[in-house]
């Protein structure tokens, strides 16, 4: 489902501007009969926040995840990120989270693995080259995680991807 994101001066001709007028408080005896209306016109009024904030939040983690996917052979870290679209650290891996449904970390290293599973099949660089092209300190831990993406290391993964080109 597609949302239209409108921005704010769009948002206030959403509603006449005598809405509130139409709720008919003004002649109303009994707070039950104003509840309703008001209650249906501040949850519409919230809804329409709510996808303005949303589509301002996709927009970020879009670029959030284009940085990452363009700069996958940089070293990528969550401050580096978070400089990047002038959000607080904290506050950018929550939206991160929320939105996308992975954490921030998982979402880089879903990408570098991806680039890692390229780079054994068609660059012919050891694993050991691919990790410290991928910031991987350590060509151990780099295995590791590879291992954990993958469910193979990336040793036997070469190993089968030479075996198969032969």
């Amino acid at each position: 489902m597609t949302m239209q994101i409108r921005t704010p001066e769009e948002c206030v001709f959403v509603y006449p501007k005598n809405t509130i007028k139409n709720i008919q408080y003004y002649n109303s005896k009994n707070l039950l009969n104003i509840a309703t209306p008001i209650k249906k016109y501040f949850t519409e009024l919230f809804q329409i926040l709510k996808r303005f904030l949303i589509g301002e939040a996709n927009t970020t983690i879009q670029r959030i995840c284009f940085y990452i996917v363009t700069h996958v052979d940089d070293k990528i870290t969550v401050p580096i990120l978070s400089d990047y679209v002038y959000m607080n650290t904290s506050y950018m891996s929550a939206l991160f989270k929320k939105v996308t449904g992975i954490t921030l970390i998982q979402y880089i290293t879903m990408i570098k693995m991806e680039r890692a599973l390229y780079l054994l099949s068609n660059s012919g660089f050891t694993i050991h080259e691919i990790s410290n092209q991928l910031f991987y300190s350590d060509p151990d831990y780099f295995s590791k995680v590879f291992k954990k993406y993958c469910g193979i290391s990336p040793y036997k993964y070469l190993s089968k991807h030479t075996t198969l080109e032969s």
